[in-house]
């Protein structure tokens, strides 16, 4: 398992909804010299104070300007099975998007072939249009050969 702890800067009154959220880590406040103060009960406005809310956390309650930005700390603990979407980004050239993508194949990986259990797939997407076409090589593989039959 791998912990990733991430500082971001909300809204006072988002806090609530950061706590209630069960795909979030664990949540901190960020003191003004960098320390973190853990979340431990509710965030809510008080009732005594317009505008104020109540912040338990592990040093006591916090009271806070529920329109003002306040910088929390999440740690998010990933286990060996998380799912992640990886991406490249990977200038090229070529007459034909599927060229293109072959010309990454062959001289970025060092692929002349392509067999069924490569992952070969791009998205290939023209620099001057913008428009964006998916790339399957084993599918220009497969067409290619029976071209050649």
């Amino acid at each position: 398992m791998n912990t990733e702890s991430t500082r971001s800067r909300v809204l006072v009154s988002d806090i609530p909804k950061i706590l209630e959220d069960p795909a979030r880590g664990v949540i901190s406040l960020v003191g003004d010299q960098g320390g973190l103060s853990l979340i431990t009960g509710p965030a809510q406005g008080t009732g005594f104070m317009a505008g104020l809310m109540s912040i338990e956390t592990e040093h006591g309650v916090v009271y806070l300007d529920a329109d003002a930005v306040q910088q929390i700390s999440e740690e998010v603990t990933y286990t060996e099975d998380h799912p992640w979407e990886v991406s490249w980004q990977i200038d090229s050239t070529g007459s034909s998007p599927e060229e293109a993508a072959a010309k990454i194949w062959r001289d970025i990986f060092g692929r002349t072939a392509v067999t069924p259990d490569d992952a070969c797939v791009f998205t290939v997407r023209d620099a001057a249009t913008g428009e964006s076409v998916r790339v399957d090589l084993s599918e220009t593989a497969d067409s290619e050969q029976d071209s050649d039959q």
